[in-house]
């Protein structure tokens, strides 16, 4: 059985870190919301991995939350969030989790709960 996922709204937006009018790297921003026990939050990049420096996420109700790596093994968490409870990683310039080349990042919850948020990633 596939799961369903409903995006409320989903933007990626660039912003370039540059020194000396270089481009280093560019940091990409996904918003997202989901009301399922899972769902993807940024999509795979072929030969990048994805690098989450930064990340908030709202859950409606409550749930424990964890981050996986496309669904094969969890990079983060489990974290129990109460109804209305919030997850914030604050920006970290090493990053939080990657997961491998090409792997999506999805998130899992023990319940189907609506989780809303946004990250900072970088596709390295």
């Amino acid at each position: 059985m596939a799961i369903e996922t409903q995006k409320f709204a989903v933007s990626n937006l660039l912003y370039p870190e540059t020194l000396g009018g270089k481009i280093l790297r560019v940091y990409n921003f996904s918003v997202y919301g989901v009301s399922v026990a899972g769902g993807g939050i940024i999509q795979g990049v072929s030969g990048a991995r994805i690098r989450v420096h930064a990340l908030v996420a709202v859950a409606g109700s409550a749930c424990s939350l964890a981050f996986w790596d496309g669904g094969a093994s969890a990079v983060f968490g489990p974290i129990p969030l109460a109804a209305n409870g919030q997850l914030v990683l604050p920006w970290s310039p090493v990053g939080w989790f990657q997961v491998a080349e090409g792997t999506a990042i999805n998130f899992w919850t023990n319940i189907a709960a609506t989780v809303t948020g946004v990250a900072i990633y970088v596709e390295a």
